[in-house]
């Protein structure tokens, strides 16, 4: 498809009597997963209505935000609440509904309470993987520092979350066994960091955070340089070849965007002048992960590949592009493993199996 083409499919389908429907399926989907009756929202990024819809039919007292102004989602038409103070954050839930169509992704919001109650989801899980209580944790991405804060609090563990940023929230989330700071894991100063040196940590968490590196190889060896030798390291991350990896997807329903089309073309499409720190992600898939693994000394003790329904007929439509890529690329969506070292050697690269018939390298040449 073109720039023309795409720029065109966009705008088309935008036009009021298709918003205004659009709404009205995003409100019931939001409804039936989180419910929506007599509730007061925060929606960030009402674009055409959809607050609207959850104030008018759905009785919701609500604050909306939006960076483009519309006439038909105006301040006039919403009840702002000024007792709603508490920090939201975004999330993407991918919807399991009947009516929900492959790939479709709803953002929705949570309160400080329902992220809490997220971040006891993945502390028990990943104890459950690889064990955490009264281990000495590093989460990389922390972002608000709910995680961390759950495995300070309630899991006795000594706690460093690290971002690129720190968030406003972190003042609030003080325990003696929890340090927050703001750091790029990837390119530490020389000198390095008091709270970020040689085994200093059992265990280390990432989620979501790796695709968004842009020296994830560096990130990977600071983990490797950081972990105890009996350590274990647990990693969530979204894959190059992953149909949504824009996270723009929501905007212009179309896979693999971010594969097929240069960054021009999608800007014209949405009509910006710059993309969103979201969409710029590095193309690493699965082999590069294991390539990285193996060069580190890291073993994988667990691991699952999250594949979405694939678009069989957007990929016929569009072979010429999407069939420079494996296939089993463009199917697997994120990675969750859980690395460690081996006991007796920790830490040294594990040889490439598929060299071991090799008997010369091109330097003996």
């Amino acid at each position: 498809m073109s720039s023309c083409e795409l720029v065109a499919q966009a705008r088309s389908s935008y036009n009021e009597q298709s918003a205004s429907g659009r709404a009205r399926e995003r409100a019931s989907t939001v409804d039936k997963l989180v419910g929506s009756h007599g509730q007061s929202v925060i929606g960030a990024g009402c674009g055409h209505g959809f607050c609207k819809v959850l104030a008018a039919e759905y009785d919701c007292e609500l604050v909306s935000t939006e960076v483009l102004a519309y006439p038909e989602c105006s301040p006039a038409s919403l009840d702002p609440i000024s007792s709603l103070r508490r920090q939201l954050l975004q999330r993407e839930v991918t919807m399991n509904s009947t009516s929900a169509k492959p790939n479709d992704v709803v953002r929705l919001l949570y309160d400080d309470k329902s992220r809490l109650e997220r971040a006891r989801e993945r502390a028990s899980r990943i104890d459950r993987l690889m064990g955490l209580r009264g281990q000495k944790v590093l989460e990389i991405g922390c972002g608000h520092g709910d995680l961390a804060y759950v495995l300070a609090e309630e899991y006795g563990c000594q706690v460093v979350g690290v971002e690129v940023r720190g968030y406003d929230t972190w003042s609030a989330m003080k325990h003696h066994n929890l340090d927050l700071i703001e750091a790029d894991i990837s390119a530490l100063p020389e000198q390095g960091h008091p709270l970020l040196g040689r085994d200093a940590f059992d265990r280390i968490i990432s989620y979501v955070v790796w695709e968004h590196m842009r020296h994830p190889y560096a990130a990977l060896q600071q983990c490797q340089y950081m972990l105890k030798a009996t350590g274990k390291k647990y990693l969530h991350a979204y894959l190059g070849g992953a149909p949504t990896l824009s996270h723009l997807y929501h905007e212009l329903k179309q896979p693999w965007i971010h594969l097929t089309h240069s960054v021009a073309e999608i800007q014209a499409a949405l009509g910006v002048d710059e993309l969103p720190w979201y969409f710029w992600c590095n193309r690493l898939t699965h082999s590069h992960y294991l390539t990285y693994f193996r060069q580190l000394g890291f073993y994988v003790a667990w691991e699952h590949v999250i594949s979405q329904p694939f678009d069989e007929e957007y990929y016929r439509k569009n072979e010429k592009l999407l069939g420079l890529f494996p296939l089993y690329d463009l199917k697997a969506h994120a990675l969750q493993v859980v690395l460690e070292f081996d006991s007796n050697d920790p830490k040294k690269a594990i040889a490439d199996p598929v060299y071991a018939l090799c008997r010369h390298r091109s330097a003996d040449f």
